[in-house]
């Protein structure tokens, strides 16, 4: 069910890696956008997420003659990504992404970043302005719960995020952090109530 009769389809196409079945989107998306037209009378808004080593000019005409929003894995400028993102073969794959080009070929916030941020490698609030001078000003920030974030890690995390935070007041970069953010603090605050009023029986 949908929350309205005619609000769209939300379709995410994510991996691996996508684009690895390039030769299945092209068959799937303008199939189904027909499709689900005829026979629901709504439309699909389609989205992919992709590591974008396969982002060659024939996909991107592709995505952009179908308004396929595009969600890029790009864990910083490159001294971190190259760190974080590499290769079969060892070598970081900020090269063969090319970020730069990506960004002139969807300026005006056209293509969302996911930074996932690590306790081993910190960033600092240089490295987010790095980024965005490319272009790139709309950035998602996710953390890597499965390792350990001790004191040093949250030290330069909140610095970070001060930096975040102040980019996102003054209408600079667009992220998801605030929303994520608020959300954490009511799900601790679920569960605490969760844990008393179950310590009380």
């Amino acid at each position: 069910t949908w929350p309205h009769p005619k609000a769209p389809l939300r379709v995410n196409l994510y991996g691996g890696e996508p684009l690895v079945a390039m030769a299945e989107i092209r068959e799937l998306v303008p199939w189904w956008n027909l499709h689900f037209t005829k026979t629901e009378g709504r439309a699909i808004n389609w989205s992919i997420t992709t590591n974008g080593t396969l982002l060659t000019p024939p996909a991107r005409d592709f995505l952009d003659r179908y308004g396929v929003g595009v969600l890029l894995s790009l864990d910083g400028p490159r001294r971190l990504h190259d760190r974080t993102r590499v290769r079969h073969d060892g070598r970081g794959s900020w090269d063969q992404i090319a970020p730069e080009e990506l960004a002139r070929w969807r300026p005006d916030r056209g293509l969302e970043v996911a930074w996932q941020l690590d306790p081993g490698t910190p960033a600092t609030p240089g490295d987010l302005d790095e980024l965005m001078a490319l272009g790139f000003r709309r950035v998602n920030f996710n953390l890597n719960w499965l390792r350990t974030w001790d004191a040093e890690a949250r030290s330069w995390l909140t610095r970070f995020f001060r930096h975040v935070g102040r980019l996102a007041l003054r209408g600079e970069l667009q992220t998801n952090w605030s929303a994520k953010y608020t959300r954490a603090i009511t799900v601790d605050e679920k569960t605490a109530a969760w844990v008393r009023v179950t310590a009380a029986r």
